[in-house]
């Protein structure tokens, strides 16, 4: 007894470090089977859909380029499935770190731009808002983007959406050939916080707490209350085309006249005779007299140009109905404010509809009462204010049918950006 006393403390210390080992290699084994599922859970990838196009959007900061590719299983299979990423859509707003051959660039994005496959042979490129100003960075230059880009993929499988889908970003066909500053897109690891994983030096005896039935070499502390968020606070109600501001009404020989509206906006109202010459351009009038013309010609590289008629013809329209005969003008019209194709306008139309849209939303905030804010297509870049919050247009895709907004409000630190579909 007494050989035993006098060897307590080192027989003590011996059946603590050992029960920590053992506590260790569980923890780490819990921590490795599930590991995918504890990524999945933090909600990292989001699926959506808009039309017929089906994308995944990323809720962690990323460095995923088309060409890569998404993995994917449902265990018990062992086998790995490729999603493979054909573009890569970053929004307005967003902030990201680019990597050039020999640069890089930490900021946010001033307009939204996409990349494909063979975005290092593309002209384009786009605007960062960085700590010592803005910066153009050429798409052609771009190694990497590391952020939370929208990724279209050519397929999503129904079962990707399973809860018991595992996921992985390891990028498992390249051979070495990936920048090294780009580290996420080697491979993803799951945050060690929170599954009592723990790291103790074998012979140095640790101050070691109980909280909660867990082992831990750190105090316990009280959790913090987070701060509530205010919702976005914008509800889109509903996406109209718009009536173009023209109206063909007559000619005279090869020439054109347009009505214009007066205001530009309601569709009712004075509306003004314009003589329209084909092939030039035509700005609007800052300060017209009454009666008198409310565009004048302007020059090709005029940046307040607003269109131009490209062609005009007069022909015979026969109305199978009555069986007459009328002349009817016809003008193939390009708005270079629309930035769209060219279309028709003829004498027969009583509204011309031409791709522009008006968006109403609903304005719902906390506290504050409802009221209604209204967007353009053409608004693009413009912002907005409703009781000390700002609401800029970031980005309008009429191809894709998609509007992003981003609110700006003085007491976050960072400007919060939503997508709506039309």
């Amino acid at each position: 007894m007494k050989h035993l006393s006098k060897h307590s403390e080192k027989i003590f210390l011996f059946l603590a470090t050992g029960l920590l080992v053992v506590s260790y290699v569980l923890s780490n084994s819990l921590t490795t089977t599930k590991q995918a599922q504890s990524f999945r859970s933090m909600g990292v990838l989001r699926i959506a859909k808009s039309k017929n196009e089906v994308f995944v959007e990323l809720n962690k900061d990323l460095s995923l380029m088309p060409g890569d590719a998404i993995c994917y299983r449902i265990p018990p299979d062992e086998q790995w499935r490729m999603l493979e990423i054909r573009k890569a859509s970053f929004s307005a707003g967003s902030k990201v770190e680019i990597f050039l051959e020999d640069d890089e660039i930490t900021g946010s994005i001033r307009q939204a731009f996409s990349l494909v496959e063979d975005w290092r042979n593309s002209r384009e490129s786009s605007l960062i808002k960085t700590a010592k100003g803005s910066q153009t960075v050429n798409h052609s230059e771009i190694v990497g983007i590391k952020g939370r880009p929208r990724l279209w993929l050519d397929e999503v499988p129904s079962d990707l959406e399973s809860p018991d889908a595992e996921l992985s970003f390891y990028q498992r066909t390249l051979e070495g050939s990936r920048d090294e500053r780009i580290g996420e897109k080697i491979k993803w690891t799951n945050p060690k916080a929170e599954l009592n994983s723990s790291s103790y030096d074998l012979f140095t005896p640790p101050i070691i707490y109980i909280h909660e039935g867990k082992l831990t070499t750190r105090m316990p502390s009280k959790e913090e209350k987070q701060q509530e968020i205010e919702p976005f606070g914008l509800e889109l109600k509903s996406a109209s085309k718009s009536a173009y501001p023209l109206r063909l009404v007559s000619w005279v020989g090869e020439v054109p006249y347009f009505e214009a509206r007066a205001d530009g906006e309601s569709e009712e109202g004075q509306r003004i005779r314009n003589r329209i010459q084909p092939g030039a351009c035509y700005k609007k009038s800052p300060n017209p007299k009454p009666g008198q013309p409310n565009v004048e010609v302007c020059d090709e590289n005029d940046t307040e140009k607003w269109f131009k008629v490209e062609y005009f013809a007069v022909e015979t329209y026969y109305n199978p109905q009555t069986g007459g005969r009328r002349p009817v003008g016809r003008a193939m019209v390009r708005d270079f404010v629309l930035n769209a194709e060219p279309f028709e306008i003829n004498s027969l139309m009583t509204r011309v509809e031409a791709g522009d849209y008006t968006f109403r939303f609903a304005v719902s905030l906390p506290g504050l009462p409802g009221s209604e804010m209204v967007f353009k297509s053409t608004d693009e870049g413009k912002t907005y204010t409703f009781s000390g919050r700002d609401y800029e247009v970031s980005s309008v895709d009429l191809v894709n049918k998609m509007l992003t907004i981003t609110k700006k409000d003085p007491r976050l630190s960072e400007n919060v950006s939503q997508t709506y579909s039309f």
